[in-house]
C-alpha cells in the first residue's frame, strides 16, 4: 500500500472516531445507562464506568449513573480515577455523599488516617444532618470498621435524642461481632414501640441463625429478655421457639409453645404449628406428641380433627398401620365431605389391601368414593385399585372388565399404559402367554420411554414371551407363579418353581429370579443370594450381571454389609463394562462411600 493511501486511511479512521463520540455525545440518559449496563455486564468495566461517569456528569442529581460509575471504578481498584470523577462533579454540585465517597476510596488506598480525619470532618461540619451519619456509618461497615460504625450511630441517637434510630444497623454490628444480648435488646426495643413489626424482626433473628450454635447463643440472649420486656413475653417465646427448632433444640422448643398455648386464647394452634414443622423436618417423636397433645388437651380446638389426620400420617409413615387405621377412621367421620377425607379412604383402602391383604375390607373404601364422588380424579384412581382387589380375590373376569374401561381410555390417557400392562399381567395369570404378548406390543412402540417403569415391566415380560415361543407350557407356568406371587400364594409359587427349575428349559434363569422375588417378599435374604449365586455359577447363564446386581442389593439393604455390597458392584465394572448396570454400580459405590 502507498503511502498516500495509508494516510488517507488513518484520516478516515480518526474521523470516523471522531463521528462516534460526537454520537455518543447525543445519547439521551436512558441510552446512555443502556449502553453503561452492557459494558458492566460483559466486564468492559473501564467503558462502563466512563458511560455511568458521563450520566452522573450531565445531571449531578443522577444517582444511577454516580453509583454505577462508583461500582465500576472499585471493581477496577480505580480509586485515583474515582476521586478525580468525584472532583468533577464537585464543581457542579456539592454533596455530603462525594465528601464521605473520597474519604472511603482514600481508605481504600491505604491511607486510613486521612480517610478518618476527612469523615470526622463532614461529621463535625453536619452534625444536625442525619444523612450524614447514616452515609459515614453505612461505609464503616462496609469497610468492617464496626467499632467506628457503632460509635457513629449511636452519636447520632445521642444527637437526635432518638433511641429508635439506626436500630437495624446497630443490630448487625452486634450480630457480627456475636453480641446477641445487645442485637436482642436493639431488636425489642423496637417491637416495644411498634409491635406490626413482629414478623420482621423475627425474620432478623432467623436470618442470623446460619448454624445451630449461633441460634443456641442467640435463644439463649433471648431468654435473658423475657424479664427486663415483661410486656413482650407472647412475642419474645414464639421468636425463641422458632429459633430452637433451628436449633434442632426440639425439646426446649416444645417446652417454649406450651407456655404459649397456656396463654392463647386459640387453643392448639402453637401446638399444631410445632407439628408441622416438626413433621417436615423428619422430627416425628414430636410431631407426634404435640399432636397427641392436642387431641389430649383441646377436644374443642379446631385443631383437634386436623391433628388426628397429622397424627395417622406419622404412624403410617413409621408402619405403626393399625393406629394409622384408627386415626384416619376419626378424621374421615369428621370430615366426611372434604377431599382430605377422600384421600383418607383411598389410603385406608390401600392399607388393608397392600399392607393386610384384606382385598374384602379395602373394597369397601374404594367403593365409598367411587359411589359418593362420580367423575373425580379420585373415583377413577378408587375404580383401578378395586381392579386390583378383584385380582387379589381370584375374580379375574370383574378386574379385566375394569382395566378393559381404562385401556379404552374412558378415564382419560393417563391410565392406558398401566391398564394395558395389568391386562396383560391378567392374561399371563390366566395362562394366554401369546395373548398377553399381543397386548404388550400394543403398548410398547418406538419412541417408548423406557424409563417409565410400567414400560420398562412391560418391555421385560415381552422379550421373555418372545424369546420362549417355543416352551410355551413353562410359560404357562411362568404366568401361574407371577399369580402366586400376585395373590402372596408364595410357598405355591416356590413349589412350581422347583418343578419348572428340575426341567431343562430356556426359563430356568427367570424362575430363578422369581423365587428371589418371593424371598425378599420373605424377608428371607440369604435364600435369595443363594438363587442368584446359582445364576452366576452358571456359565451358560446370560443374567451374570443382573444377579451380581441383585445381590449387591441384598448385602446393601437388606443385610446392611457395605464392604460385599461394594465388592459386587465393583466386580460388574470390572467383569461387564457393558452391562446396562454399570451406571447404577457406579452410583451406589459413589452413596455407599458417601
Amino acid at each position: 500500500m502507498k503511502k498516500s493511501n495509508i494516510i488517507y486511511v488513518l484520516i478516515g479512521l480518526l474521523f470516523s472516531g471522531l463521528l462516534a463520540q460526537d454520537n455518543t455525545a447525543r445519547l439521551n440518559r436512558t441510552e446512555l445507562l443502556r449502553l453503561a449496563t452492557q459494558f458492566e455486564r460483559r466486564g468492559q468495566y473501564q467503558m462502563a464506568a466512563e458511560y455511568y461517569a458521563r450520566v452522573s456528569m450531565k445531571n449531578p442529581d443522577e444517582l444511577a449513573g454516580y453509583l454505577g460509575a462508583k461500582r465500576c471504578f472499585y471493581q477496577l481498584t480505580h480509586y485515583d480515577q474515582f476521586i478525580e470523577f468525584v472532583k468533577k462533579l464537585q464543581t457542579k454540585k456539592r454533596h455530603l455523599r462525594y465528601q464521605v465517597d473520597i474519604a472511603d476510596a482514600i481508605y481504600r488506598q491505604g491511607d486510613r488516617k486521612q480517610a478518618f480525619a476527612l469523615w470526622q470532618r463532614v461529621l463535625d461540619e453536619n452534625q444536625g444532618v442525619k444523612q450524614a451519619y447514616e452515609l459515614i456509618g453505612s461505609a464503616l461497615m462496609q469497610l468492617q470498621q464496626l467499632d467506628k460504625a457503632k460509635a457513629v450511630f449511636q452519636k447520632a441517637r445521642t444527637v437526635f435524642k432518638t433511641k429508635s434510630l439506626y436500630v437495624h444497623e446497630l443490630a448487625a454490628i452486634y450480630a457480627n461481632q456475636q453480641d446477641f444480648d445487645l442485637m436482642a435488646r436493639e431488636y425489642l426495643n423496637l417491637l416495644q414501640l411498634d409491635s406490626n413489626q413482629l414478623s420482621y424482626i423475627e425474620s432478623r433473628f432467623l436470618s442470623y441463625c446460619e448454624e445451630p450454635q449461633i441460634a443456641q447463643k442467640i435463644a439463649t440472649a433471648l431468654k435473658k429478655q423475657l424479664k427486663p420486656f415483661q410486656s413482650l413475653e407472647s412475642p419474645i417465646r414464639s421468636i425463641l421457639a422458632n429459633i430452637l427448632v433451628v436449633a434442632d433444640d426440639y425439646e426446649s422448643a416444645l417446652e417454649q409453645y406450651l407456655v404459649l398455648e397456656k396463654k392463647s386464647d386459640e387453643k392448639g394452634r402453637h401446638l399444631f404449628a410445632f407439628a408441622q414443622t416438626a413433621a417436615k423436618q423428619d422430627q416425628a417423636a414430636y410431631a407426634r406428641r404435640a399432636y397427641q397433645l392436642i387431641i389430649d388437651r383441646y377436644p374443642n380446638s379446631a385443631y383437634f380433627i386436623p391433628s388426628q389426620h397429622g397424627l395417622a400420617k406419622i404412624y403410617d409413615d413409621q408402619g405403626d398401620y393399625e393406629k394409622a387405621l384408627h386415626a384416619y377412621e376419626q378424621f374421615s367421620r369428621a370430615f366426611a365431605q372434604s377431599s382430605q377425607a377422600i384421600q383418607v379412604l383411598l389410603r385406608m383402602g390401600d392399607i388393608y389391601l397392600n399392607v393386610f391383604f384384606a382385598a374384602d375390607t379395602a373394597k369397601t373404601f374404594y367403593q365409598k368414593v367411587i359411589k359418593k364422588w362420580p367423575g373425580t380424579r379420585y373415583y377413577h384412581t378408587a375404580f383401578f385399585q378395586l381392579g386390583k382387589c378383584y385380582i387379589v380375590e381370584g375374580n379375574l373376569q370383574r378386574a379385566e372388565d375394569i382395566y378393559k374401561d381404562f385401556a379404552e381410555k374412558k378415564h382419560g390417557d393417563s391410565y392406558y399404559h398401566p391398564a394395558m400392562w395389568t391386562l396383560a399381567k391378567i392374561n399371563m395369570y390366566r395362562g394366554q402367554p401369546f395373548e398377553s404378548m399381543d397386548t404388550l406390543g400394543k403398548m410398547i412402540k418406538k419412541d417408548s420411554d423406557l424409563s417409565d417403569k410400567v414400560i420398562n415391566d412391560a418391555l421385560h415380560l415381552f422379550m421373555i414371551i418372545k424369546e420362549n415361543q417355543t416352551d410355551s407350557l413353562s410359560l404357562v407356568h411362568y404366568g401361574w407363579v407371577l399369580y402366586s406371587i400376585e395373590r402372596r400364594k408364595y410357598t405355591e409359587g416356590l413349589e412350581t418353581i422347583e418343578e419348572e427349575l428340575k426341567k431343562n428349559n430356556t426359563l430356568k434363569d427367570e424362575f430363578q429370579f422369581l423365587a428371589v422375588s418371593i424371598y425378599r417378599m420373605l424377608e428371607e435374604p440369604q435364600k435369595a443370594i443363594k438363587r442368584l449365586e446359582t445364576i452366576v455359577a452358571d456359565e451358560n447363564s446370560l443374567y451374570h450381571d443382573r444377579a451380581s446386581y441383585l445381590m449387591a442389593q441384598l448385602y446393601e439393604r437388606e443385610l446392611q454389609e457395605q464392604e460385599k455390597a461394594i465388592a459386587l458392584y465393583e466386580t460388574i465394572l470390572e467383569k461387564y463394562p457393558k452391562s446396562i448396570y454399570i451406571e447404577k454400580a457406579r452410583k451406589r459405590i459413589r452413596d455407599i462411600r458417601g
